[in-house]
């Protein structure tokens, strides 16, 4: 038994590792909702506009992405320049961005995803309706990891959720899922919920805000590329500080026992996340 809970550690440990460390594009990464309100057709372009330049862009959108769409209006669009301001979809960014011209409809609002490294923090929103008009937002500073603009075309307004409201949400969506994950895994390790609840709910919530509180300040005051190189080595930090909290806290088994569990736990929880990422970024 001992043997075989140190191949586990063994395993996990290697796992972590190799999640970790073996590329830079594991962990969380930025994205940004546009939706928009009183579209004036339902067949408006849309991009950011980015108002930065650099030695090398990366083109986002392949020749697929253009299909069925109108040649001409799509031109017209990467040729917008407002200054330095440009569309970053159609000229390029500094890091990948994942994204289309074209909105799904949501009851009566069309919304617009973007998402990766090149997710920018300061942007306009850009459309482009289908007899030609632009309409233009004012610049937005953007300083949620997970952001959502709503853009009005009427009065070519664009606002959004307060950081701290939408930092709060986030950290509810995630800190549930969390609970959810962890505690089935809890459950596999035979540990009593009745009997652990309190530590269990009390160190996850605990180390979900410290995570959050990471983020959040690295967004803040850097961007969202600097805010994804925090979490890669604070998702480590919190690896061995709940190993510790519930080697300590946990009731029943041994110490080996719920160091497994919470590497195990933490495994579990960062691989769903990075396949919901991954679902995300291929739909």
């Amino acid at each position: 038994m001992k043997k075989a809970a140190l191949f586990m550690v063994f395993l996990l440990a290697a796992a972590l590792a190799l999640t970790v460390f073996a590329s830079a594009d594991m962990g969380p990464k930025p994205s940004l909702e546009i939706v928009l309100q009183n579209a004036p057709d339902d067949a408006c372009y849309a991009d950011l506009l980015v108002d930065y330049t650099d030695a090398k862009l990366y083109s986002n959108l392949s020749s697929d992405d253009f299909s069925g769409l109108d040649e001409a209006r799509i031109q017209k669009l990467a040729a917008y320049r407002d200054g330095e301001w440009r569309p970053a979809l159609l000229t390029g960014t500094y890091a990948p961005l994942y994204g289309k011209l074209t909105g799904e409809k949501s009851g009566k609002n069309y919304v617009y995803q973007y998402s990766y490294m090149g997710v920018p923090d300061y942007f306009r929103v850009i459309i482009l309706t289908k007899d030609g008009r632009f309409i233009v937002s004012q610049p937005v500073r953007n300083t949620a990891f997970n952001g959502r603009v709503y853009f009005n075309a009427k009065t070519a307004k664009a606002s959004q959720l307060p950081a701290v409201l939408s930092y709060l949400l986030e950290f509810l969506a995630t800190c549930g899922a969390t609970l959810l994950i962890e505690g089935a895994v809890l459950l596999l390790f035979r540990f009593s919920l009745r009997l652990n609840w309190k530590p269990f709910l009390l160190i996850n919530v605990f180390t979900q805000i410290l995570l959050t509180a990471v983020v959040w300040w690295m967004m803040y005051r850097s961007g969202p590329l600097d805010a994804v190189l925090a979490y890669l080595p604070f998702e480590i930090v919190i690896f061995i500080l709940e190993a510790i909290l519930f080697a300590r806290f946990l009731r029943q088994h041994s110490k080996l026992r719920r160091v497994l569990f919470a590497l195990a736990a933490n495994t579990a929880s960062f691989a769903v996340g990075l396949a919901v990422l991954h679902f995300r970024l291929i739909h």
